[in-house]
């Protein structure tokens, strides 16, 4: 499966390019975790303060797939803000083990759908100087989708 790492405080995501329509870079960070723009609905979700990483830098917007309907405007979009993306990497599906049941006390485990454990220690992320560690958690943005339409709605 390809997908784009980006890195975070001890741990990297994983988020997999079948979900993703568009990426674009980012200059500033957002005060928020999660912002509704009213002009074009579209939803902005800043994973480092979603993680509760607030001092990591954004760098890049992922615009996710509308598995609704698909348009060409930038309009009615998911858009998760996240730390630069450090790589692009084939990781066969089976070298992701399910999250341990231990990790489900966290709120946000259930939006990942695997865990690997790299062999050898990833880059420090040059623009944050953060280090990810060995394990890459498999991100579901179908999941984290639903979770924030719920967070949203109430």
């Amino acid at each position: 499966m390809r997908v784009f790492v980006c890195l975070y405080n001890g741990f990297s995501i994983a988020i997999p390019m079948d979900y993703v329509s568009s990426i674009f870079l980012i200059n500033d960070n957002p005060g928020y975790r999660i912002h509704f723009d009213n002009d074009k609905r579209n939803t902005y979700i800043s994973l480092p303060m979603y993680f509760n990483c607030p001092v990591i830098n954004i760098h890049h917007g992922i615009v996710l797939k509308n598995e609704s309907y698909d348009n060409d405007t930038f309009e009615d979009k998911m858009i998760l803000l996240t730390t630069e993306i450090i790589k692009e990497r084939e990781i066969p599906a089976e070298k992701f083990y399910s999250i341990p049941k231990t990790l489900g006390v966290f709120q946000f485990a259930s939006i990942f759908t695997g865990i690997f454990f790299h062999p050898q220690r990833i880059r420090n992320n040059t623009l944050s100087n953060i280090s990810a560690g060995d394990m890459v958690l498999l991100l579901n943005p179908r999941q984290l989708v639903q979770n924030i339409q719920k967070e949203l709605s109430v």
